[in-house]
């Protein structure tokens, strides 16, 4: 037989704890980069405002596209923010495959357990039978022996 079914919650517990901490510390990095992108967005529009202010067409233009990529990385950083977070919450799901063994593993020790249950019961039988009789030969004898 494989791992015991402790082995597999340990396991299980293990996979769990070191994917919550990977998907965790991305979490973190990615809103550290959320925060640099809308101070780059406050940035860019400042110039996109006083280039406006001057009449600076070619740094409207410049600070305008600037400042559109920058709304377009934020948008995708905290999508994935939002993606992480959801996987954060299905974590403890966790691997299917490891949750069968863990299945299966305590369904064999739940089995093990019953046939034990169920030898121990029989042998017990037995030796009550096994008492009975000798109760009654020693009724036997100890009637042989008054007489």
């Amino acid at each position: 037989m494989g791992k015991n079914l402790s082995e597999l919650i340990e396991e299980f517990k293990e996979n769990a704890r070191v994917r919550t901490e990977k998907i965790n510390k991305n979490i973190e990095e990615l809103k550290g980069q959320a925060e640099e992108l809308e101070e780059k967005i406050k940035a860019s529009t400042a110039k996109l405002v006083d280039c406006e202010l001057a009449g600076d067409e070619t740094g409207m233009e410049k600070h305008s596209d600037e400042t559109k990529k920058h709304q377009e990385d934020l948008a995708l950083v905290k999508a994935k923010i939002e993606a992480y977070e959801t996987e954060l919450e299905r974590t403890g799901q966790g691997d299917a495959e490891l949750l069968e063994k863990i299945r299966q593993q305590a369904k064999a020790e739940r089995e093990a357990r019953n046939n034990k249950q169920r030898e121990l019961t029989e042998e017990k039988r037995k030796v009550e039978e096994k008492i009975q009789e000798l109760e009654a030969k020693k009724g036997e004898l100890e009637k042989e022996i008054e007489r």
